[in-house]
């Protein structure tokens, strides 16, 4: 009996919107009617997946996981080495087919990437380098005894401003035998030659030979040191030849190190004071043609007698990967990340470098994730549920993004959510709220604020901010529409009648702080957030996007009336019974449709897009060429 008592309601309140779809009305040549569309039950309507990442072998430092191009960042975050994975979720819109993670590019080829990230390196040359403090930084190459004999080269970019110890020399690399102290091969940048660079073979006694160049000046210079002999060796600075050995100094067979920013003996010393980047090492002896081409232009890491080259492009972590086929990897002890965009210091101490951390100052904040990743999405929503509506999806325009939080041990300190109300498509007075995706997180570790709830008695709340009576967080953003972007023109609405009064879209900052040290961004999966609207101040009447579950406050009668083909034994929510839906989240901004306007007569992809479960036209509401029909978006 009170079914049928809410269908009169329906029939009623039906009979009276001016939204009630016909058919008739959208029909546009050879736009297809949305009832027409032949959608699969399994399709979710999504823009974007969630991707979960599992990265093994990952340098300790920061993880970035960003578009190919690098202006997309979809995470960051620091590895800290707790565990041997590296986890986390990303949202990714549809049409990215690959990302870039520390600069190895890695195929989305699926919802969960295992991916082991000693198999790969760095494919993308950045401005990264290392700074060595002239006290006690060195970098090791794990690998012993990479030359054996004559010949050999060594080549390294150098930066710096002087010395950290006047009497000591600057070493830059060498090979030495590090369990003696008087046999080592090296280039470095002599105290005693005024800044000099040097070429310089010992074993037992010791010949060097210092260039022309001051190199003290804080500009890169490329310094080589070519051993082509016993009695031929060679200095080149920018390229050109500055110095010559022809004295007699065999090679000692036992040197097994390779070190940079300090000798390698037993007794190491002359540590180096200033950036060090692309180091080099051949077994061969450079010409002066290849050492001017590779002053020009760096080599690719697959050149014949290349046995090291160490980039320095990851930006992070204790590992100095070498770019040839040797693997010839190394450990960094001490040298900081630097890069040409900012400085190596931690300001804060918090084990982030500043020019990585978004707080430098701030101990407590390390990193900025935002979703979606590159500005704004928009939720757009039919508001006639359970009867289904025009399909201009502009009852209520949404756009939003979420900002997340979190320290250098990636917990999440807070995350903020802006949401702008762009339109109102009909008359009533909606609410919007948006549940947490996961178990609920006790009242005393989560504090929200920004609310915008005008209607007396209509919204709950707990002491914390969140909606009362609810087993997962509830967010109320507001509850109603009108009271953010009011029709001040006369019309139904607002901002959907081309030849209506504009109005100023108007803002909701709502703020969730977190208790400190107790939550990842996993655990509360911002990107998976379900959000809703309830219809004309009725709470209980909710509309979610498809297959997202309502929230406990729903009232369940609601369902399977009119044209709802929900089945919640099914996890089957919001869906027509040709699987059409009440609302959409599209990854970007999204340019709706003018009132009476169906979307997949505005977007001329949309109706293949849903017609294939979205492995056509991903990106169909982007503004590309013939995607769109103008006329019809407002």
């Amino acid at each position: 009996m009170k079914k049928y008592i809410y269908f009169l309601i329906f029939v009623i309140f039906v009979s009276a919107c001016q939204k009630w779809p016909d058919t008739t009305e959208k029909e546009n040549g050879d736009v297809q009617n949305m009832e027409e569309l032949n959608i699969a039950p399994d399709f979710n309507w999504n823009t974007a997946e969630n991707i979960s990442f599992s990265l093994k072998n990952v340098p300790i430092g920061i993880i970035k996981i960003s578009s190919i191009d690098g202006n997309t960042i979809f995470h960051k975050g620091n590895n800290i080495g707790m565990s041997p994975f590296y986890n986390i979720d990303v949202h990714i819109p549809d049409y990215v087919s690959s990302v870039s993670i520390n600069y190895v590019i890695v195929p989305i080829t699926g919802n969960t990437i295992t991916l082991d990230f000693g198999d790969y390196k760095s494919t993308e040359t950045t401005d990264y380098y290392l700074n060595f403090d002239g006290s006690n930084d060195y970098v090791n190459i794990d690998e012993t005894s990479l030359v054996n004999d004559f010949p050999f080269t060594m080549c390294a970019w150098i930066k710096t401003d002087g010395f950290s110890d006047p009497n000591e020399d600057m070493v830059i690399m060498n090979i030495a035998q590090d369990n003696k102290d008087n046999k080592y091969y090296g280039i470095f940048i002599g105290s005693g030659e005024n800044g000099k660079a040097c070429i310089l073979a010992r074993k037992g006694s010791q010949y060097e030979k210092a260039g022309t160049t001051v190199l003290t000046d804080s500009n890169w210079h490329f310094v080589v040191g070519v051993f082509a002999g016993k009695k031929d060796r060679k200095l080149y600075v920018d390229g050109i030849l500055e110095a010559s050995d022809t004295r007699n100094k065999p090679f000692e067979h036992n040197a097994d190190a390779t070190v940079f920013g300090r000798w390698g003996d037993s007794t190491p010393k002359s540590y180096f004071n200033g950036d060090i980047n692309d180091v080099q090492l051949w077994n061969i002896a450079l010409t002066q043609a290849q050492i001017t081409s590779y002053y020009n232009n760096s080599p690719t890491g697959n050149e014949n007698g290349l046995i090291g080259f160490w980039k320095f492009d990851t930006g992070s972590g204790t590992t100095a990967y070498d770019e040839t086929n040797e693997d010839n990897d190394g450990t960094i002890y001490g040298p900081l990340w630097n890069s040409a965009s900012g400085g190596s210091s931690d300001a804060d101490g918090d084990g982030v470098n500043d020019d990585s951390d978004d707080y430098p100052l701030d101990a407590t904040r390390a990193f900025n994730n935002h979703f979606p990743a590159n500005g704004f999405g928009s939720l757009a929503f039919e508001d006639l549920w359970p009867a289904t509506g025009d399909y201009d999806f502009n009852d209520l325009v949404i756009n939003y993004q979420f900002q997340t939080i979190t320290s250098a041990a990636n917990y999440v300190v807070e995350i903020l959510g802006t949401f702008t109300v762009e339109a109102i498509g009909a008359h009533y007075q909606n609410g919007f709220g948006f549940q947490l995706p996961n178990n609920y997180i006790p009242d005393a570790n989560i504090t929200v604020s920004g609310y915008n709830l005008q209607e007396a008695g209509l919204i709950s709340l707990l002491a914390n901010g969140t909606e009362a009576n609810q087993s997962k967080n509830t967010i109320i953003v507001f509850d109603n529409a009108f009271n953010i972007l009011p029709n001040t023109g006369g019309e139904l609405g607002a901002n959907t009648d081309p030849n209506g009064t504009y109005v100023v879209p108007d803002t909701i900052n709502i703020t969730m702080d977190f208790v400190n040290s107790t939550y990842t961004e996993n655990d509360i999966s911002i990107s998976n957030f379900n959000p809703f609207i309830y219809i004309d101040l009725v709470r209980g009447k909710e509309i979610h996007l498809v297959d997202h579950a309502p929230t406990d406050l729903v009232d369940v009668l609601y369902f399977n009336t009119l044209h709802d083909d929900s089945d919640e034994s099914q996890g089957r929510y919001y869906k027509t019974e040709t699987n059409l839906p009440w609302a959409i989240n599209v990854y970007e901004n999204f340019d709706y449709p003018i009132e009476k306007t169906v979307v997949n007569q505005a977007y001329l992809n949309f109706g293949t897009w849903a017609q294939t479960s979205g492995s056509s036209y991903s990106d169909w509401y982007q503004d590309i060429s013939g995607y769109r029909n103008s006329t019809y978006i407002y």
